[in-house]
């Protein structure tokens, strides 16, 4: 008896580790639908061992512990948020993307995060070979991220579309006060060294970095109103 339970002992802290695993040294970025807002907060989380730091719109910014339950490509994330209790962040991908709810200062917020690079490097792939991962069919999942005067930073999502048969893309905004600012937003690309390069109908060029050989990518793409603008694409 001592020699089975013993072995479920061991069983279940490597199931625990195996779990804990899926988000430890990962990092993320998304995010944050406030209800009957027209866009969204950008949300920033660097998870370590036990601990993560987590900001929201640069105005609710954090460290906390958390714990993790659940094994596979199936765990949950609890995590001790401040003014929210603790609060279930859930993967079914294997810490892919990261979903969850929480209510602070009266408004239900629901998460939507995706994994990124820890390390933003820019590629050292040829050039080349950069244009076929980039213009490849998997796509991008696409959000302008919106710095305020006031140093908030917001956030809005947006189909953008590469298409390698003719170098060109299109974007356009799920939200439609983002969309009345970049109209349009249509013309050709090309790979440039480590940078993806856009040039929109009216010859304006916009100019970012390709990091992790193709699955992340952020385009400065200038000011309006006051806003500073960024183009980011996670793969």
């Amino acid at each position: 008896m001592k020699k089975v339970t013993f072995a479920l002992a061991a069983l279940l802290i490597c199931l625990s580790a195996s779990a804990a695993d899926l988000f430890k040294g990962c990092r993320y970025q998304g995010i944050g639908k406030i209800q009957g807002q027209p866009i969204d907060a950008w949300v920033n989380m660097t998870v370590d061992d036990g601990d993560l730091e987590f900001n929201m719109a640069n105005t609710f910014d954090f460290a906390a512990e958390y714990t993790v339950s659940g094994t596979g490509d199936n765990a949950t994330m609890s995590v001790k948020m401040p003014g929210s209790g603790t609060v279930p962040l859930k993967t079914a991908d294997g810490g892919s993307s990261i979903t969850g709810s929480f209510t602070r200062l009266g408004q239900k917020i629901d998460l939507w995060l995706l994994r990124i690079p820890t390390q933003l490097t820019p590629s050292t792939l040829p050039a080349s070979e950069l244009d076929g991962i980039v213009g490849s069919s998997d796509g991008y999942t696409s959000f302008v991220t919106i710095k305020l005067p006031n140093g908030q930073e917001m956030c809005a999502t947006s189909d953008f579309i590469l298409s390698a048969a003719d170098h060109s893309f299109k974007m356009t905004c799920d939200s439609p006060a983002m969309q009345k600012i970049f109209g349009t937003m249509q013309g050709s690309y090309q790979v440039n060294g480590s940078n993806l390069v856009l040039t929109d109908a009216t010859g304006k060029t916009s100019s970012g970095e390709i990091c992790d050989n193709g699955n992340y990518i952020k385009i400065p793409m200038g000011s309006a109103q006051g806003m500073t603008l960024n183009l980011v694409l996670i793969r």
